[in-house]
């Protein structure tokens, strides 16, 4: 897969791209497209709904990589909220 781009791009990494892909012995492009590297250097299209096979990703934008947390985070309560009796402002 070649990139078009000054870094290469890094597994699991997540960019807006223009991709062109092969699919069935044909070259064709889409533009403004969401694109994450998994390794493979395939890429599942929803409208075709297969994998093809993609050979060059023209970045527009790094969007970042996939959130790899497991699980919840805990929101504290802050007790410092004290409200006015008369008024209902936090002091």
């Amino acid at each position: 897969m070649k990139v078009t781009d000054n870094k290469e791009l890094k597994l699991g990494e997540i960019v807006f791209c223009k991709l062109t892909y092969r699919y069935k012995g044909k070259v064709n492009t889409v533009d403004r497209v969401v694109y994450k590297n998994n390794g493979t250097g395939d890429w599942y299209m929803n409208s075709l709904k297969d994998t093809v096979e993609v050979l060059s990703v023209d970045i527009i934008s790094r969007l970042g990589f996939e959130n790899k947390n497991i699980g919840y985070t805990k929101a504290k309560r802050n007790d410092n909220n004290n409200r006015n009796n008369i008024t209902g402002a936090y002091e």
